[in-house]
């Protein structure tokens, strides 16, 4: 399985400053890029204790990937279409 280069945004930004939307220039098909992280168990949505609101949660596996595919190479002021993989693959870690 693959995922875009805007998954792997999704989860740099999480794991590197807890926020899943630093690395795109616009957040237009951002739900479409989260459901494939979702789908792919990069990353989940959580509930708050309060029950007031969700927020986005990278996973186990999610970190373990950031880290087979060195995604803290790529430059931290960065839109993810920019990186040089248009494409990461999405190995079954389990």
């Amino acid at each position: 399985m693959y995922v875009s280069c805007f998954v792997a945004g999704i989860v740099k930004g999480l794991v590197e400053h807890n926020d899943p939307y630093r690395h795109f220039g616009s957040t237009l098909a951002y739900l479409e890029h989260l459901r494939a992280a979702m789908e792919s168990g990069l990353v989940e949505l959580v509930c708050e204790e309060d029950l007031s609101s969700t927020r986005t949660k990278v996973t186990v596996k999610g970190l373990i990937w950031y880290q087979t595919h060195n995604l803290a190479q790529y430059p931290d002021h960065s839109r993810s279409y920019s990186w040089n993989e248009n494409e990461f693959e999405v190995e079954d870690l389990a």
